[in-house]
């Protein structure tokens, strides 16, 4: 993983959401007080993170995109389905739908 995608996971990991929130929920006390001031305190973070980190996003992705390169040059070809499995392009019988994806490069 290069730097801007670690930055976008950690970022993205502030933003806290419905987990939280469940946790909350299910939590099993004598003193319904407390739980009830651990869901609302739960529910205030929930929205004051979502709001602020999640308002926050695009900024942040556009700054931690910067540090990607400019150039096209450093990227490598995509493998075809046919390539991976050695079929010809003219033998019609094994001839699969073309299928590529930026993950599968050729080395």
């Amino acid at each position: 993983m290069n730097f801007t995608e670690k930055g976008i996971m950690s970022f993205a990991g502030s933003i806290r959401g419905a987990i939280a929130f469940g946790l909350a929920i299910s939590i099993e006390t004598k003193n319904q007080k407390i739980k009830e001031v651990l869901v609302s305190s739960t529910l205030v973070l929930v929205f004051v993170t979502t709001i602020i980190f999640g308002g926050l996003m695009p900024f942040v992705l556009k700054f931690l995109k910067s540090f990607l390169p400019k150039d096209d040059e450093n990227k490598k070809p995509l493998i075809s389905h046919d390539d991976v499995h050695g079929y010809d392009a003219n033998e019609e019988k094994n001839r699969f739908v073309e299928f590529s994806h930026p993950n599968f490069q050729k080395v």
